[in-house]
């Protein structure tokens, strides 16, 4: 055999020989990529032939398993799905909870302690309508469905005693009185109807409706109108009625339109600010009504409107006060405003400066955008049926809607009057808020569902600013939103802030006050039982939020942690503790304990934001996707003595 015959024949040997290999190779190269989407077509097709709710979970995660595979990440894409197959091989029977116990089993029918939680009830009612804060009697009473599911009737029954004593101990909130307290002061309203706060949203909406029907030819320019005091007095009660309606325009809105409403809500506050500070906003005015006129059709222009608005108003000088209101040039020759009297007595300007967001080529139209009938409309008997609902929800859907469930609680609660409509599971009116999203919500500070907002609560302590990373508190310090580069991330959730936790893991109430100042937002913890005070300094630093933390205890005594809880819409994000990278899921559990050493920083990345948690001296952090908390924990001495901790949070792209 020739040379050459015998370098063709060791060839032939090798190609023979890499052929299985390369067959190999490129099934173990693909073959994840194909399991990847075979799981998730036949996913697809089981989600079209059965019903929403025993494809709910499926349904969450589709945009996030969507995104995976495009970016080619088939490892993330196949544990997202196995972690849904892990959810759906649950046995039926621990779905349903089989040892839940049935609210007429908490209290059976016609028993003196169904009447009492109806009574209880009746009065939480009576107290949201007059302007208390009840958020947490809400989550407690969320509380005592969550016990009925495990079937633990002791602390179902133990909760629904500290609903009440919660009732009976809210405090009104900033700016809200009764109406019988009005009314009794002198020179109050004796012959008026109830202040404008206390008007559901229905009869609000109907005010901005009967503006939309009042539209005028636009104003010529270099023409005046005469702007006096009175009519700056109607212009305050338009914006303050505008701010009550913006969660419709918003839920209606394109995302370039949302954008624009984001800006202008805040702007609203500012000008309603220096309005009541005597400053002259009246050179605003023409520009606000730009505003409205151009933000449904060019969003772009409007937003460019609103930066001169707001150097106008920044520029704004004090108001002589022996000067009259001058003319101001707004256009045509016209009372600014001008149309019949409202319901309440409330005069407001023309629908001239929501004709832009409320034309057929804008914004969608306000009519017919509340339901016929609302959970806001159940006595205090079907709110006992609302539970048992909760109660009997399949675990996905629960697990699915359980962010929302607070907000579905606080509608119920509001009004004793009407008819309810279907308590079904798949009627409940509740969505799924999906992560960077800004859904309709009402204002906290005009009490109409009574539940701490991020967007529409200009009362609220606030550090930091949108663009990069912001928190909102209401006045009992709880954080009420999260927002970061103009997003928020927060929607739906329940309020978070710091809670005592005891060594059997129970929360102890701490009494807490705060305070606002150049620097930051200041808060005092106390707890009396155990002799431990908490001094909480919340400060902006650059991109960045930092908690400062100095804990004391005066004597001894057991061993407690104390625990900040932010709410954080992370489900689909990206769980970084710097060992392994996992995708959030509503069925995981993600934290990471301190141990010997220092803890060590925490990244959640989602989409386009990318949040570090850094806590050195924290004991744990953690991510509850069930109740949509991002937990850190901070271990007290038995002993006497104090200790720091400082908390940083940085914001990226």
């Amino acid at each position: 055999m020739t040379l050459r015959e015998r370098w063709l024949l060791a060839g032939l040997i090798i190609v023979t020989l890499l052929l299985p290999v390369l067959g190999l190779w490129q099934q173990a190269r693909y073959s994840k990529a194909e399991r990847a989407v075979q799981q998730f077509v036949q996913l697809e097709n089981q989600a079209e032939q059965s019903s929403p709710a025993e494809t709910a979970l499926f349904r969450q995660a589709r945009p996030e398993l969507r995104r995976s595979l495009l970016a080619g990440d088939f490892n993330s894409t196949l544990q997202r799905l196995t972690a849904l197959e892990n959810e759906d091989s649950i046995p039926e029977e621990e779905k349903q909870h089989g040892k839940a116990i049935a609210i007429d089993q908490l209290w059976p029918r016609g028993s003196a302690a169904r009447k009492q939680a109806q009574q209880v009830l009746r009065q939480m009612m009576e107290k949201q309508k007059q302007g208390y804060d009840l958020a947490a009697a809400q989550e407690t009473l969320i509380q005592v469905a969550d016990a009925a599911r495990k079937g633990d009737k002791k602390k179902a029954l133990a909760s629904f005693q500290q609903v009440e004593m919660l009732v009976r101990d809210a405090v009104l909130r900033p700016g809200f009185q009764t109406y019988e307290t009005r009314v009794a002061m002198p020179g109050g309203l004796t012959n008026q109807p109830p202040p404008l706060q206390q008007m559901p949203p229905a009869q609000q909406l109907a005010q901005l409706r009967q503006l939309a029907k009042s539209q005028r030819a636009p104003l010529a320019k270099g023409q005046v109108a005469n702007i006096g005091p009175a009519q700056m007095q109607q212009l305050e009660r338009f914006l303050t009625v505008f701010q009550m309606a913006l969660p419709q325009l918003m839920e209606r809105a394109t995302p370039e339109q949302r954008t624009l409403l984001q800006r202008v809500q805040p702007f609203s506050t500012e000008l309603l600010a220096a309005y009541h500070a005597g400053k002259d906003i009246r050179p605003v005015v023409p520009l606000l009504q730009k505003i409205m006129a151009t933000g449904g059709r060019n969003p772009a222009a409007a937003d460019a409107l609103l930066d001169q608005a707001g150097a106008a108003l920044r520029t704004a000088k004090p108001l002589p006060k022996d000067m009259a209101a001058p003319p101001v040039s707004v256009g045509r020759n016209q009372p600014l405003l001008n149309h019949p009297p409202l319901p309440g007595n409330i005069q407001l300007p023309p629908a001239k400066l929501l004709s832009g967001l409320n034309r057929s080529s804008g914004l969608p139209k306000m009519g017919n955008s509340l339901p016929r009938q609302t959970m806001a409309q159940l006595g205090p008997e079907r709110i006992l049926q609302a539970l048992d609902v909760i109660r009997k929800m399949p675990e996905p859907i629960y697990q699915q809607q359980r962010p929302q469930i607070a907000r579905f609680i606080g509608q119920a609660i509001s009004s004793m009057n009407g008819n309810a409509p279907n308590l079904s599971p798949r009627n409940l009116p509740i969505k799924i808020a999906p992560p960077h999203t800004i859904e309709p919500e009402e204002s906290k500070e005009r009490g109409t569902d009574n539940h701490p907002r991020p967007i529409a609560n200009p009362a609220a302590f606030s550090i930091g600013t949108p663009a990069k990373l912001r928190l909102d508190l209401n006045p009992a310090g709880q954080i009420t939103g999260v927002q970061a580069l103009n997003h928020s991330l927060s929607n739906g959730l329940n309020p978070g802030g710091f809670a005592l936790l005891s060594s059997d893991g129970n929360e102890l109430p701490l009494r807490q006050t705060w305070k606002n100042d150049a620097k930051g937002v200041t808060g005092n913890l106390l707890d009396n039982k155990n002799s431990i005070t908490c001094v909480v300094k919340y400060e902006q630093a650059d991109r960045d939020l930092v908690i400062h933390l100095n804990t004391q205890r005066k004597q001894s005594g057991a061993a407690a942690v104390l625990q900040l809880n932010i709410p954080l819409q992370a489900a689909g994000w990206h769980w970084d503790a710097g060992d392994d990278v996992q995708v959030i899921a509503v069925d995981g559990t993600y934290a990471l304990n301190a141990g010997d050493d220092k803890l060590r920083m925490v990244t959640l990345r989602g989409s386009n934001i990318r949040l570090a948690v850094i806590a050195p001296t924290a004991s744990s952090v953690g991510y509850d996707p069930t109740s949509g908390y991002l937990k850190l924990r901070f271990a007290l001495p038995a002993t006497v003595g104090s200790n720091q901790q400082v908390i940083q949070f940085a914001i990226s792209h």
